[in-house]
């Protein structure tokens, strides 16, 4: 068996410790139960997503977010005045 050094902060080394008294569970062994679960899952995007088909899909969530404070933007002609030109 190797051994990896995993510098953690002061507080999570004794929620640890914590958790290993009250489980009975050795901290390294239940750091190893937690790495090798972990490797065996499928890998998913990280926002939990399936990776998005297309660029719409990919901007989905922003679409709509701003306020342009102009309710009739995209219907009022006055706005797409000399647009395109």
């Amino acid at each position: 068996m190797s051994t990896l050094t995993v510098e953690i902060p002061d507080t999570l080394r004794r929620k640890l410790e914590k958790h290993a008294g009250a489980t009975g569970v050795e901290p390294a062994k239940w750091l190893r139960g937690l790495i090798q679960t972990t490797l065996q899952q499928p890998r998913k995007p990280a926002s939990g997503r399936k990776k998005p088909a297309n660029l719409l899909e990919a901007l989905a969530d922003g679409i709509g977010v701003c306020d342009s404070g102009m309710p009739d933007l995209a219907s009022n002609k006055k706005h797409l005045a000399g647009y395109g030109k």
